[in-house]
């Protein structure tokens, strides 16, 4: 019965509206879909009236005549939510919507900032949408969730918008161990060679450990060519590769720690765990027999295997 009000089909709407119960969804609806003259109907001829959805719904599809009409309906202008319509209008991708609600907030002090626009700030940087960050602006000092949805998102341009306007405040912009994590097991390496660029050594060892264990090769590569990392980070990596079977990545790293370092003790555990937690037969096969031969031509003493 929604689908006729929403598009004014009037014939339906005689035969079968007085059988079928009508909601706020009526109203909610024609906000969505920018319907101006139909909300007016609606609120002239029914009791019904809308719920937050409709300013949501008319902000995410940029109908502001429908959104500022509402508003100004005392009914209904509690229902409104600022935060909440600047969000979905960001997700929404509709600059000028985002651009005239950021407006009316504009003089928010920066302690309700976050608050007010750190939501939209995280869903344009989820869609990549620049031009919806600029209209953001002012942006509160922390943009913790933006940086993270766009580095998940692989959106390298917007963490480079992001990271160039923080200055002196960069501590207020920076990825979660979780988000390190997914973008490594995610294998973007456009992303990772951003992050490295932040340097920090515990994220280099734990985007490493995560790429190990996610068999993420090209990450792994570009980790290991571009950044020390520690012995210790090389055998956490090692065994989270061996444990998850991405042999791939063990061989650049036993290459590397061969290449790197004289000790490499845990090499020999390693393997043994290795072929004691794999069932196909080529990994055992290399590992019972090239691996050990390899480790000791270069100079590692292995025990037997």
């Amino acid at each position: 019965m929604l689908h006729p009000v929403f598009n004014d089909l009037q014939r339906v709407l005689r035969s079968f509206g007085a059988f079928v119960p009508w909601t706020t969804r009526a109203m909610d609806g024609a906000a969505a879909r920018g319907r101006l003259a139909i909300v007016q109907r609606l609120v002239a001829t029914r009791s019904e009236g809308c719920s937050a959805q409709a300013f949501i719904g008319a902000a995410a599809n940029g109908h502001l005549e429908v959104l500022q009409w509402l508003r100004q309906q005392e009914p209904y202008a509690d229902l409104y939510n600022a935060s909440d319509c600047l969000t979905a209008a960001a997700e929404g991708g509709q600059v000028d919507a985002v651009r005239t609600i950021r407006r009316e907030r504009e003089r928010v002090g920066y302690f309700y900032q976050g608050e007010f626009v750190g939501p939209a700030m995280k869903a344009a940087a989820n869609r990549g949408d620049v031009d919806v960050l600029e209209a953001l602006k002012p942006w509160p000092f922390d943009r913790t969730g933006a940086f993270s949805a766009a580095a998940v998102q692989g959106h390298v341009p917007v963490l480079g918008i992001l990271y160039s306007h923080c200055r002196e405040n960069r501590a207020f912009i920076f990825c979660s161990n979780a988000t390190l994590r997914e973008v490594a097991e995610r294998g973007d390496c456009a992303v990772v060679e951003f992050l490295l660029q932040i340097r920090n050594e515990n994220r280099d060892e734990l985007m490493l450990s995560a790429a190990a264990r996610a068999g993420q090769t090209s990450v792994v590569q570009l980790i290991l060519r571009s950044c020390e990392i520690h012995e210790a980070g090389i055998f956490h990596a090692l065994r989270e590769g061996v444990d998850n079977s991405s042999y791939g990545a063990v061989e650049l790293l036993l290459d590397q720690c061969r290449t790197e370092y004289e000790g490499c003790s845990n090499i020999s555990v390693l393997i043994r765990s290795a072929v004691a937690h794999n069932d196909t037969a080529p990994w055992k096969s290399s590992y019972l027999n090239d691996a050990p031969r390899g480790a000791r031509r270069n100079g590692f003493k292995l025990g037997r295997v």
